[in-house]
């Protein structure tokens, strides 16, 4: 036998190997010549090889310079060629390529192709007639106990492992809660006391008030509304006056006889009535004035009437609005007393 180059020269039975007692003694085949050799041969096992650019074939059996290999590149990796059973050689990755599983050629966890990433490291052990399994993968960035594809494998995790304090903020998306029974429900909790997160039934109806931005659209929404009767009055007025009445007498100023709306709303339905009709050929005229403005709300009591009203008229107020009605006698109108009401309506 020749003196062995590589550890493949080297045969798994001891007696197999050279120098036998019978084998002839050389300059070139002497007992130091197989020392040195073997000796290589033990150091190359645990010595780094040259680095080795990827290719859809990396024979990693034509590699004897050491166990410990260093692939650059991104070119596909498809086959590590053929060496005997038992072989390993530890690979280094120095960029992203692909490692395509094949079980007639490289076989990897998981039966999945594995991208790989800079500085990761992989196992890689002879099946012999060109298969090579993966022992083990590292990943740089990912700890060892998290799987390749560095998602968490139900089947892996004990009972109570898994605490909120292992979850990251916001990871847990809608889609991963379990589903409502059915349409309309809510999830809270109904029965008294902490527990668990409970389904309530909800209808269509309650729907369109939950998603109501203010009480003004929820009232809209439920046909609610805020109703009011205003009232002005006055202690009789002589005729050719003009006049501004509040809740219980009237002024000669405007400003004395203004109020202040407490609601936004509409002001319509304006009846006014006095206590006597205004005498012939006379009448009683009644404005609402807003803010200092007369506004189109307006009715007249014209003799013989003792009342008058508008139903078709409205003005909008706002909080605040300062309001008053007038009250216009003719020349020679009758002293009498006056009543006007208004609805106040706000939703």
């Amino acid at each position: 036998m020749a003196v062995p180059a590589v550890i493949t020269d080297l045969l798994v039975a001891a007696a197999s190997n050279s120098p036998a007692g019978t084998d002839t003694v050389t300059s070139s085949t002497g007992p130091d010549e197989y020392f040195r050799a073997h000796a290589a041969i033990v150091r190359r096992l645990h010595a780094k090889g040259a680095d080795v650019a990827s290719a859809a074939t990396v024979d990693l059996g034509a590699i004897n310079d050491g166990t410990y290999v260093k692939i650059t590149g991104t070119t596909t990796i498809t086959s590590f060629g053929t060496i005997a059973a038992g072989v390993e050689r530890t690979l280094l990755f120095a960029d992203a390529l692909t490692l395509t599983h094949d079980v007639l050629k490289i076989i990897l966890p998981g039966a999945a192709n594995i991208v790989t990433a800079a500085e990761d490291v992989a196992v890689f052990v002879s099946e012999g007639a060109g298969l090579w399994r993966c022992k083990s993968y590292q990943r740089k960035a990912v700890p060892p106990s998290v799987p390749l594809d560095a998602s968490v494998v139900t089947a892996k995790i004990a009972d109570l492992a898994v605490t909120t304090a292992k979850i990251a903020d916001d990871a847990v998306t809608y889609a991963k809660i379990q589903n409502v029974s059915a349409t309309d429900k809510l999830l809270g909790r109904a029965t008294a006391g902490a527990g668990d997160v409970e389904e309530i039934a909800c209808t269509p109806f309650a729907r369109t008030v939950l998603d109501d931005a203010d009480a003004v659209t929820a009232r809209a929404t439920l046909g609610v509304q805020y109703r009011s009767n205003i009232v002005a009055k006055s202690n009789g007025i002589a005729a050719d006056k003009t006049e501004y009445l509040d809740s219980g007498a009237s002024y000669a100023a405007i400003g004395d006889a203004e109020f202040a709306v407490s609601v936004p709303g509409t002001l319509k339905n304006m009846y006014a009535n006095s206590s006597g009709a205004p005498g012939a050929g006379q009448s009683f005229a009644y404005t609402l004035f807003k803010n200092g403005a007369a506004q189109t709300l307006t009715c007249t009591i014209s003799d013989p009437n003792t009342s008058a009203n508008d139903t078709t008229n409205t003005v909008t107020v706002a909080p605040g609005d300062k309001i008053a009605i007038r009250c216009v006698t003719s020349a020679t109108a009758a002293t009498k007393l006056h009543h006007i009401s208004m609805e106040l309506t706000s939703i």
